[in-house]
């Protein structure tokens, strides 16, 4: 699944950085061709070559001096200058520099004074003339349609950025939050098909790996709670016929065996109904819970204090499976450690619940192994003092299946606490 995830999402990349390199190649192309265009039309001549310009206008003026009418008439693209239009005309203009004879200096002088605006005129052989026009242009006023134009194209440009980049978060951003959501809930619904067809069937392939994972938990929940419940006919049984042991000492014996077998496989029971359990998610407030826990506990003459917040502290869980896991560690605080404080450090993005005892605390290479299913610190103890060594396994997976997380450490100078961790 994960390789089938990276080939999909690999393919989309590279479709999408095609699409947004020709793009980005046929927006940019276009816009250096509307910003040449505009430049075209506003291009001056400038005074840096003058002695050029000068040289070329005289040397063309000589050259039309010395041809006749016809013969300038019959090759006039051959005159022409550049930046300059040159035409033969029955009449000069009003305004003309009107030459008889070409004169260095005359034309030099006349060129620096009307440099981007030369009107010049040869008289020739029966009344024609031929002038020299300037087709340069004087610096224009700006015009809109081209900044607009290049405004269109560089919008187009960066909306091509945000499509390709909204293209590639969005299927990232759905496997987190599906990630996410089926890391807190197993039975969250499946991703919806969306994007290209590389992510479709990515998403495909996560979602049929979900249904395997929930199948999966779900019938070994179920054949765990099937063979528990079984158990419970042979138990009974059993109870009945130790009833003909006529040694009281086995007789007592082997009742507490069979009482401490009915406790396990209560326990194993209650723990498949928590990951059976399809309740759904609800939002409820933890200061409410924790104290109205506190005070059941001291009902009954357990001693469990909590210092409780005035303001409301809301939480996004299951509201049942969480009161089982603190009830556990409550009830573990109080059995081993004599008493248990409860305390509520709201955080940002999430809670911390502190559960203090004063009793011996708990040797460190022990830390990871009391979450282990039936394992007892002390097993020469009674199962009525150590129980039936579910509990704190019980309560680490429902706060572990809450996205949360559950670490031990010893207080000093004695006792043991216990730090839950749970997201908002």
């Amino acid at each position: 699944m994960v390789n089938t995830i990276k080939k999909s999402i690999g393919k989309t990349t590279t479709r999408v950085l095609i699409i947004l390199i020709i793009g980005t190649c046929i927006i940019q192309g276009a816009l250096v061709m509307c910003i040449g265009q505009y430049l075209r039309k506003q291009q001056v001549m400038t005074p840096s070559n003058t002695a050029a310009r000068t040289h070329d206008i005289y040397r063309t003026v000589q050259l039309i001096d010395l041809s006749n009418y016809n013969t300038i008439n019959k090759n006039l693209h051959l005159f022409q200058i550049k930046s300059l239009h040159t035409v033969v005309a029955n009449s000069h203009d009003e305004n003309a520099y009107i030459i008889d004879k070409p004169n260095i200096d005359d034309i030099t002088d006349y060129i620096k004074e009307n440099f981007n605006n030369i009107n010049i005129s040869i008289k020739k052989s029966n009344n024609k003339w031929v002038n020299i026009i300037s087709t340069s242009k004087k610096p224009q006023p700006l015009i809109w349609g081209y900044p607009l134009v290049a405004s269109a194209l560089c919008i187009a440009l960066l909306l091509l950025y945000l499509w390709s980049a909204n293209r590639l978060s969005i299927p990232f951003e759905e496997f987190l939050r599906a990630s996410k959501q089926f890391g807190v809930d197993l039975n969250a619904p499946p991703m919806a098909l969306q994007g290209s067809r590389e992510m479709k069937e990515a998403i495909t392939a996560f979602n049929q790996m979900q249904s395997r994972i929930k199948r999966l938990v779900s019938d070994r929940t179920q054949m765990l709670a099937a063979i528990s419940h079984d158990l419970r006919t042979p138990i009974t049984r059993l109870q009945l016929r130790t009833e003909y042991i006529l040694d009281e000492k086995q007789y007592n014996k082997s009742l507490d065996d069979l009482k401490e077998m009915e406790t396990m496989i209560s326990s194993i029971l209650s723990f498949s109904r928590d990951y059976a359990s399809t309740e759904p998610i609800e939002l409820f407030d933890m200061n409410a819970l924790l104290a109205t826990m506190c005070d059941d506990f001291t009902d009954t003459g357990k001693l469990a204090t909590y210092n409780c917040h005035d303001n409301r502290i809301t939480i996004n869980a299951r509201l049942i499976p969480i009161k089982r896991a603190l009830t556990n560690l409550i009830e573990n605080a109080i059995k081993y450690g004599k008493s248990a404080n409860i305390s509520l450090i709201p955080q940002d993005e999430s809670l911390q619940i502190k559960i203090e005892d004063a009793g011996p605390g708990i040797a460190e290479h022990q830390m990871d192994k009391v979450f282990d299913p039936f394992y007892r610190i002390d097993p020469a103890r009674s199962p009525e003092i150590s129980g039936s060594g579910l509990g704190m396994a019980v309560a680490r997976d429902i706060i572990r299946a809450h996205g949360g997380d559950i670490k031990l450490h010893n207080s000093q100078p004695t006792g043991l606490t216990v730090l839950i961790t749970l997201p908002k």
